[in-house]
C-alpha cells in the first residue's frame, strides 16, 4: 500500500475514533459523578434510618420503663418491677449501640446527657423501691398486726362492758371502737390514693380514741380488763406511729416523683427528641449538598455536550472533504465494478440454475426420508432377553418395575389382546359346568 494512502486511511480512522472517544469520556465522567451522588444519598439515607430508629427506640423504651415504674408504684407487683428492669436493660443496650454508631460530637454529647439522666433515674427508682418496700413492711408488720391486737382486745372488752350497767363505760367503748374504725378506713384510703385529705383527720381520731380508752379504763374496776385497756391503748399508739411512718415514706415517695422521676423522664425523652431533630437538620443539609452536586453535574455535562457537538461539527467538515476526495476515486472504481458486475450476473445465473436443480433433488430426498421415517415409526418389535417371573408370569421392565405380560407387550409393540379362557382353566375355575361331561 502506498505511503500517502496509508496516511489518508490513518487520518480518516482518527476522525472516526475521536467522537467515539469523546462519547466514552463523557459517559465515564457521568458515571463517576452519578456514583458520587448515589454514595452521598446512600450515606444520608443510612444515617437517617439508623439514627432515627435508635432515637425512636430510646423514646419508646423510656416511655415503657416509665409505664412499668408507675405501675409498680401503684400495684407493688414484682412482675411490674421485672418489666421495668427489662425496659431499663434494653434502653442501656440501645445507648451503648448508639454510642458506637454516632460519630457526630453533638449527638455523642446528647447521648452522655441521656446516660447521666438515666443513671439518676435508676437511683430514683431504687429509692422509690426501698420506700415502697418500707411502706409494705410497715403495713404488714405494724398496721395489720396492731389492728388485729386492738380488735382482739376490744372484743374482750366488749363482752365485759356489755355485762356492766354503766352507760359511761359503754359510750367510751363505742367511741373508741368508732374512732379506731375511722382511723383504719382513712389509713386504707390514704394507702390506696395517697390523698392527704384522708391523713388530715387521723390525728384527731387517734386522740379521741385514746381519750375514749382512758375514760373506759377509769370506769372499769376489774384489773384484767384495765390491763386490756392498756394493751388496746398501746396497740392504738403503735398503729398510729405506723401510719405516721407510712405517711412519711409516702410523702418522700411523692417528693421523689416530683423532683426526680417526673423530671428525668421528660428530660430523657426531650434529649432523644433533640437527637431526632439534629438528624433532620443534617438530612436537610445533606439534601442541599446533593442538590448542588446534581446541579454541578448537569452544568458540567451540558458544557461537555456543547464541546462535543462543536468538535463533532468540525470533524464532520473535515470528513466531508475526505469524502469528496474519495468520491472521485470511487467514480473510477465504479466503471471497473460495472464490468465486473456483468460477469458476476452471468455467473450468478448459471449458479442459480445449478442451485435450483440441487434444491429439487434435496426436496425429493427429504420426501424419501420422511416416508422411511413414517414406515419406521409404525414398526414396533420386541427383541432381546425379557425377564419374566417363573410363577406369576409378570415381566420386569428396564426400570425394575414388574408388569402383567399383556401390558408389557401392548406397550412395546402394536399387538392388542382379547381375553378368553382355555379349557383347562375353565375346568379348574368352574368345575360345576363340566360335571356332566365327567
Amino acid at each position: 500500500m502506498p505511503r500517502d494512502v496509508r496516511n489518508s486511511v490513518a487520518r480518516i480512522a482518527i476522525l472516526a475514533v475521536a467522537p467515539a472517544l469523546l462519547a466514552v469520556a463523557i459517559g465515564v465522567f457521568s458515571v463517576f459523578r452519578l456514583d458520587m451522588i448515589r454514595k452521598s444519598v446512600s450515606t444520608v439515607v443510612d444515617d437517617l434510618s439508623v439514627s432515627r430508629t435508635l432515637a425512636d427506640e430510646m423514646v419508646h423504651h423510656t416511655i415503657l420503663a416509665r409505664f412499668y415504674a408507675h405501675r409498680f408504684a401503684t400495684t407493688r407487683a414484682q412482675a411490674d418491677r421485672d418489666a421495668f428492669e427489662r425496659g431499663y436493660t434494653d434502653l442501656r443496650a440501645l445507648l451503648a449501640h448508639a454510642e458506637v454508631l454516632f460519630v457526630n460530637p453533638e449527638r455523642r454529647k446528647l447521648l452522655r446527657e441521656i446516660q447521666e439522666a438515666l443513671d439518676r433515674y435508676r437511683v430514683a427508682f431504687d429509692e422509690m423501691t426501698l420506700l415502697i418496700h418500707s411502706v409494705e413492711r410497715t403495713r404488714s408488720g405494724v398496721l395489720d398486726v396492731q389492728e388485729n391486737v386492738f380488735r382482739a382486745t376490744l372484743a374482750a372488752l366488749r363482752v365485759h362492758t356489755m355485762s356492766l350497767d354503766n352507760p359511761r363505760a359503754f359510750l367510751a367503748f363505742t367511741n373508741a371502737q368508732g374512732r379506731f374504725d375511722r382511723l383504719v378506713l382513712n389509713t386504707a384510703r390514704y394507702l390506696t390514693t395517697g390523698d392527704e385529705r384522708y391523713a388530715a383527720p387521723m390525728d384527731a381520731d387517734y386522740q379521741e380514741a385514746q381519750l375514749a380508752l382512758s375514760v373506759l379504763g377509769d370506769t372499769l374496776a376489774d384489773p384484767v380488763q384495765r390491763e386490756n385497756v392498756t394493751v388496746a391503748s398501746n396497740a392504738l399508739e403503735a398503729y398510729y406511729q405506723g401510719f405516721l411512718t407510712v405517711r412519711s415514706d409516702s410523702l418522700a415517695l411523692k417528693a421523689l416523683f416530683q423532683t426526680q422521676r417526673d423530671v428525668l423522664e421528660p428530660e430523657i425523652v426531650g434529649v432523644a427528641s433533640q437527637i431526632s431533630e439534629g438528624i433532620q437538620q443534617e438530612l436537610a443539609l445533606q439534601n442541599k449538598v446533593v442538590r448542588d452536586l446534581v446541579a454541578q453535574t448537569q452544568y458540567t455535562l451540558l458544557g461537555i455536550t456543547v464541546i462535543g457537538a462543536v468538535t463533532s461539527l468540525a470533524l464532520a467538515v473535515v470528513a466531508t472533504r475526505r469524502v469528496a476526495e474519495r468520491a472521485r476515486a470511487e467514480a473510477e472504481l465504479r466503471r471497473h465494478r460495472d464490468r465486473l458486475e456483468e460477469e458476476v450476473a452471468k455467473r450468478t445465473e448459471e449458479l442459480a440454475l445449478a442451485n435450483e436443480q440441487l434444491r429439487l433433488e434435496m426436496i425429493e430426498r427429504e420426501h424419501l426420508i420422511a416416508e422411511l421415517k413414517e414406515a419406521l415409526s409404525k414398526v414396533k418389535t420386541l427383541s432381546g432377553l425379557i425377564p419374566i417371573c417363573a410363577s406369576c408370569k409378570k415381566v420386569r421392565d428396564d426400570q425394575g418395575y414388574w408388569h402383567q405380560v399383556e401390558a408389557y407387550v401392548r406397550e412395546h409393540s402394536d399387538a392388542e389382546f382379547s381375553h378368553g379362557i382355555c379349557p383347562e382353566c375353565a375346568r379348574r375355575l368352574y368345575p360345576e359346568l363340566f360335571s356332566d361331561e365327567e
